[in-house]
């Protein structure tokens, strides 16, 4: 299965903890980034294309297009990838950026799926992430989806945020829940030394919470999501006791299979080679703006793409690994592992899996391999083994 990932960087507001590919106050760009993504989605027109099974529109902030921008990206899309089998499409969106029209339009699109970022509930803390919203505002956020038509929803939660305590995260876990969404991702706010809250932090000599408080939120988390009939089925993930809410997009992901990422900043999983595209918006624009003949055009990626690498058989094992294993509760499914690359895991890892084994951070069983809940909380260590 293939996946298309679109990028759309542009933000009413910048998150100064986040050092995504994103950027603030560049509206008047987005007509002739619209043309540019369309440009870039015909140069996979041309090459042996598999089955598309999702798509996700994520940033950035991609709500802030009008259903015009919208109609004109799935129209490339359409026209340029085999789409009759995609049965999951995704937006990311922010609260009080949606109105009626846009859901309306999103809805026709055939979206299907709407992931909100909402990070917290508590308007202390999202104050502290210069969010532009507040909680009544996300609360609203999930009823205007939810009236559109679009019943599959994700809510995106941030643990360790500065001053966050035990019982405000477990308040915002509850709240998240009364909205009744259908998926929940749970992420541990880790700031990059580019950001501006990581200055800001250690400008006023402030400190994130402990890993051991991390540790305790990820907990108190998980029982009460277990407590409310949501499973978890990777380490972020959540979903509620039905198959067809878990995320199709993030298992492409968690099984490395292939993506084709378009925008600025987007990369792909391709053909056995990963493509990275320019950062910045003008400077992707620019590389797709001439008109390249069919037969001059490049085999590998696009005129967007500023790096391409080569993934040989080995590097592709052990990336296969260190995603598969955030699969919770499944893990590596042995029998499909060796079938995919004519060995068995077990044989190829015997060393670094016994090892982990010894410390408690892996089970091995006859058909998987996946993490303890001790090599949950220590994932990272166990992922470094395979790189």
């Amino acid at each position: 299965m293939t996946a298309i990932y679109i990028h759309i960087p542009f933000c009413r507001v910048h998150c100064p903890y986040s050092d995504y590919n994103t950027y603030v106050g560049m509206d008047s760009v987005i007509p002739n980034y619209i043309s540019a993504l369309q440009n870039e989605a015909s140069y996979y027109s041309i090459k042996e294309q598999d089955e598309i099974t999702s798509i996700y529109i994520g940033g950035g902030t991609p709500s802030i297009l009008s259903p015009d921008q919208l109609l004109s990206i799935f129209t490339s899309i359409e026209k340029n990838f085999n789409v009759s089998h995609v049965t999951e499409i995704t937006i990311e969106v922010n609260p009080g950026i949606l109105n009626g029209d846009l859901l309306k339009s999103m809805h026709q699109l055939g979206i299907n799926r709407i992931s909100i970022g909402a990070q917290s509930t508590n308007n202390l803390e999202l104050q502290a992430l210069n969010c532009s919203y507040t909680k009544s505002m996300i609360n609203k956020s999930v009823i205007d989806v939810m009236s559109s038509g679009i019943n599959n929803i994700n809510i995106d939660l941030l643990y360790g945020i500065p001053h966050q305590s035990n019982k405000s995260w477990k308040k915002t876990i509850k709240d998240i829940l009364l909205l009744d969404p259908t998926h929940i991702s749970l992420n541990c706010l880790e700031l990059s030394k580019t950001s501006q809250m990581h200055s800001y932090l250690s400008k006023h000599n402030l400190t994130l919470p402990s890993d051991d408080a991390n540790a305790a939120h990820y907990k108190s988390a998980s029982e009460q999501l277990n407590r409310s009939n949501f499973k978890q089925y990777a380490i972020t993930l959540w979903h509620k006791d039905n198959k067809l809410t878990m995320s199709r997009h993030n298992l492409t992901y968690l099984k490395n299979t292939y993506h084709i990422g378009l925008g600025a900043g987007a990369n792909s999983w391709y053909k056995s080679h990963r493509y990275y595209n320019i950062n910045s918006p003008y400077s992707y624009i620019k590389s797709l703006e001439s008109k390249i003949k069919y037969s001059s055009r490049q085999k590998n990626g696009t005129p967007a793409s500023s790096n391409v690498i080569y993934v040989n058989k080995s590097t592709e094992m052990n990336e296969t690994m260190i995603m598969g294993l955030r699969l919770v509760p499944s893990g590596i499914d042995i029998q499909e592992f060796q079938q995919r690359f004519n060995i068995s895991p077990i044989a190829h890892y015997e060393k670094t899996l016994e090892k982990l084994d010894k410390q408690n951070l892996i089970n091995i069983t006859k058909t998987n391999i996946t993490l303890t809940n001790h090599g949950e909380l220590l994932s990272n260590r166990v992922f470094s083994e395979f790189i």
